[in-house]
């Protein structure tokens, strides 16, 4: 999600990056929960202290969200076959 312009925008609002904007979205969000991936576990725990302190800290309002929840984007990284997907 890190190349969507409408998330570059709203990081840049913050003066966090997209990495803690696409977080902070995730959090707002009822019953969403956000799991880091990264081959590295130093990476993992950088990128979870680094994102979730700024993502914590921004204060997304109507229009930020709205904007991230208007991208037009289905990607999924993971495709189990046991898991559901519509």
């Amino acid at each position: 999600m890190f190349d969507e312009s409408e998330i570059t925008a709203v990081a840049e609002k913050h003066g966090v990056d997209e990495a803690s904007v696409s977080l902070a979205w995730l959090l707002s969000k009822e019953g969403v929960a956000a799991i880091s991936r990264s081959p590295s576990p130093a990476h993992i725990r950088s990128n979870y202290v680094r994102s979730n302190y700024a993502a914590h800290r921004i204060d997304l309002d109507e229009t930020d969200a709205e904007r991230i929840d208007g991208i037009d984007r289905r990607h999924r990284c993971e495709d189990p076959a046991w898991m559901t997907w519509d």
